[in-house]
């Protein structure tokens, strides 16, 4: 399981970097951009409901 939490915690990682790139991106090209309240931004993995499938083949 720690390779998963891995994973998920890379991807909440990702998804907060370009978030912030976009807010950046926002503040340099509009003087009306409103940056999100710190409880619209994600940044941990509590933020996401992870909802996963299981999928078991029969052998043969």
């Amino acid at each position: 399981m720690s390779l998963y939490n891995r994973l998920l915690a890379a991807t909440v990682e990702s998804i907060a970097r370009t978030f912030q790139k976009r807010v950046a991106a926002g503040l340099q090209s509009s003087r009306n951009f409103v940056i999100p309240d710190q409880q619209e931004q994600a940044g941990d993995t509590t933020d996401f409901d992870l909802i996963t499938w299981l999928v078991i083949k029969a052998a043969g």
